[in-house]
This record gives structure tokens, sequence and C-alpha cells, in this order.
């Protein structure tokens, strides 16, 4: 009966039901020459401390999975192009080499990198900048996303006639689906940690306007956030929380059904393009696994079978004395 007890006890929970801790928000803003640089700040708007200083623009910031990398978009070298820098700003090198590349997003493990080039197709990179790119799409996409588990990349299309949400596979086979079906565009699609989900921008035929909502990954009817002149909308690792950027505003942290939004830039006011670091957990997150170290995992359990194996001794020394 000891024995039951104390093997109940010892079964651990599942880690594979948290997706995610919550890290610092990277995004970009306008320095004292009017060009953008990128900074990066805890989620309640503290600690801003800027990580880019050229005489050109860097924008579109985006963590790696593993929150040690950040890609974002820059001129520096005269062109458009996608960079990768270490997360205190070091470290920077060129990734693409095109004509104009824009809006980075990395893929789970890592390795690549997907981005819009010219702003009118997507294409894929190794992350490192080996190799050569892979064009995904013909026609005219943008800002696309990829998904959690690796499977799938969403993007803003007009090959409808107005821009929309669309998802495709990740290679590029297929053929995308759609959506969404707007008044007059839906841009700026974000995936939910869990993948279940797609936040996005726009006005959505029947809704109350223009404002951050999300739709399901399959499709339906989508669900308003926040109504108002939002972009760039990104979810919190843990799920709970958006950050979004207000037009002629600043960075905007809400709770996921759009309540206590917080302006967490008020002395930044044209501050956009938030994105958060997902800290890595013990179990897979996004398509990384955190090191683990096996004695720090199961301590506890040892010091509690420790405990289960005592009390079954105290408990059987008065069964001796009474067979006695």
């Amino acid at each position: 009966m000891v024995l039951t007890i104390g093997l109940m006890m010892l079964a651990p929970a599942s880690a594979g039901a948290f997706p995610g801790r919550n890290g610092k928000i990277v995004f970009d803003a306008p320095d004292a020459g009017g060009n953008s640089q990128i900074f990066v700040m805890n989620p309640d708007g503290t600690g801003v401390q800027q990580l880019t200083d050229t005489p050109t623009d860097s924008f579109s910031p985006v963590w790696s999975p593993d929150g040690s990398k950040i890609a974002f978009t820059s001129n520096r070298d005269g062109k458009y192009q996608i960079y990768v820098m270490n997360a205190d700003g070091s470290g920077a090198y060129q990734v693409t080499s095109g004509t104009e590349d824009f809006s980075p997003d990395w893929s789970p493990d890592g390795s690549k990198i997907v981005y819009s080039r010219e702003a009118l197709w997507i294409a894929v990179m190794n992350a490192d900048g080996t190799g050569t790119s892979k064009d995904l799409t013909t026609l005219e996409n943008h800002s696309p996303s990829w998904s959690p588990d690796g499977s799938k990349i969403a993007f803003s299309s007009n090959r409808d006639g107005k821009w929309e949400i669309y998802v495709m596979n990740a290679d590029g086979t297929g053929v995308a689906t759609r959506l969404t079906s707007s008044t007059t565009l839906s841009d700026a699609p974000c995936w939910s940690p869990d993948g279940s989900k797609i936040v996005f921008v726009g006005d959505p035929v029947g809704q109350v306007g223009y404002g951050i909502y999300w739709v399901s990954a399959s499709g339906g009817t989508p669900t308003l956030i926040s109504k108002g002149d939002y972009d760039s909308p990104d979810w919190s690792p843990d799920g709970q929380k958006i950050a979004a950027d207000f037009f002629g505003a600043s960075i905007v942290v809400m709770n996921v059904d759009g309540s206590n939004p917080t302006d967490v830039t008020p002395k930044m006011p044209d501050a956009q393009e938030p994105n958060w670091q997902r800290l890595p957990l013990v179990a897979p997150v996004g398509g990384f696994v955190e090191p683990v170290n096996k004695l720090t995992v199961f301590a506890p359990y040892l010091a509690l079978f420790g405990i289960v194996a005592a009390v079954a001794i105290v408990v059987a020394k008065p069964w001796k004395k009474f067979e006695n």
C-alpha cells in the first residue's frame, strides 16, 4: 500500500501544457535624427535599451525561437536586407542579398528565416546566410508568420483583389487557404503560441470595424479583440497578452480579450512593431528544447521517495513489535 501511494505521488505533470515564458519586447522607434532604430524593454515598458545606432534605418525586429538573436530589416549597406544580431545588439550579420527584403520571421527550429522579397512575394533563406533563397510564392504577398509546429506559414495577399489572410504549407506547395473576408483589408498575421489561432488587424465583413481580431487557424468567423487603428499585433508566449502598436500613439499591451490596454511606451510615441521574446521551457516550444539538468529535474522526486520510504519504515516497526 505504501509503495503504491508513493508511485502515484511521483508521477510528474506534463510540461507540454506550457507553451512558453514571457521575455522582453523588442521594437523599433525613430532616433533623434529620424532614423528607425531597434530597442528592447520589459513587458511593462521599463528598462528600455537601444540595440542599434546607425545613420540608417533598422526595423521589423523579431526574436529567434530560443530568444538569443534578433532578425530585422536594415538599409545599412545601401539596400533593405535581412540581418541577424545577438540579443544585446552585437554581432550583426547580413542574411539576404536581394533587391529589397522585408518582414523577417523565424522557423520554429531557428534554422531558416522567411521574409517578403521586394514586398511582392515570400521567400525563405538559411538563418546563417548560407546557401541561396527559395521563393515560396509568386504573387503579391507579405507579412509571413511561421506556425509554431513549423508546418504552415500565414501571410497577407491581395491575390483575390483585397489584402486578406492566407495560410500555406511551409514549403510553398499546395493551394493556400484564405481565412478572412474583409471590407477593405486584413494584414499582419501572427500565430498564437499553441498554433490554434491567428491574430491580425483588419475590418472583417460583418464586424464592428477596423481593429485587432483573431481567427481559427482552420478558418471561421473572426473574433474582435480590440477596435482601433492598430498594427503589428503579437501574441505573448504564455498566450495571455497581445502587444500591438497604435497609429499615432505607441505600443499597447492588453489582455488577450482586449481588456486592460496599457500604453507601455508613453515617452516614445512613434514606437512600433513589437515582438515578444519567448523564453525556453524544459518541454519543446516552437521546435526547440532547452538543455535539462537531469539531477535538478529529479531531485524533488528523489527527496519525496526518501520521505515515503522513511514513513514506510516507521509504519513497519510497530508491526514488528506486535509480531514479537
